[in-house]
């Protein structure tokens, strides 16, 4: 699943993937946890030996003259820019998955309302999830989903842990 890593890190602390996307998910989360901890490591371990090296000897100490260099301030602002870019690729390409909702789609209303949302289904099958309990929405197994939310009262997090997407539903907008 993570070829690029060759290991599943998922598996030990991620939900259970229950879509094809969230693998995807999981990847660039898991990109951004191992480029932000080698980001931490070459400024934490740069500093301190800056600090160990450039350390006065007494008070009388002159601070050297440094000269201006701008290929290496052109760098270290380009190459975290290049990285950002790709980074939000990456994210958009996910989120354009997401958003794309193949033809052959079954469609599930779902409203939200205090305490309990409310799910119909083409066939005219529809329920309600009890007051502060863990709803469990069915759906076929292998068939894509689109699910059309809309709140009744007031703004509503609908968010499937296995899925990798939390949807914000307001009330008045599908």
């Amino acid at each position: 699943m993570y070829s690029w890593l060759n290991i599943n890190l998922a598996n030990t602390f991620m939900p259970v993937d229950g879509t094809d996307l969230a693998g995807s998910v999981d990847n660039l989360y898991i990109f951004l946890l191992i480029s932000s901890l080698i980001a931490f490591i070459i400024l934490i371990g740069g500093m301190t030996a800056f600090i160990i090296k450039y350390k006065r000897k007494s008070a009388n100490d002159k601070t050297a003259y440094i000269t201006h260099n701008n290929l290496l301030e052109f760098l270290w602002s380009f190459i975290p820019f290049v990285i950002m870019m790709v980074i939000f690729y990456w994210g958009m390409v996910i989120y354009d998955d997401y958003r794309t909702i193949p033809e052959d789609a079954e469609e599930i209303h779902v409203t939200g309302r205090q305490w309990v949302w409310r799910f119909a289904y083409k066939n005219g099958y529809t329920f309600s999830t009890k007051p502060a309990s863990d709803a469990m929405v069915n759906v076929p197994l292998g068939k894509p989903v689109k699910l059309v939310m809309t709140s009744g009262d007031v703004i509503h997090s609908f968010y499937i842990p296995g899925f990798r997407n939390k949807q914000d539903v307001i009330p008045g907008k599908y």
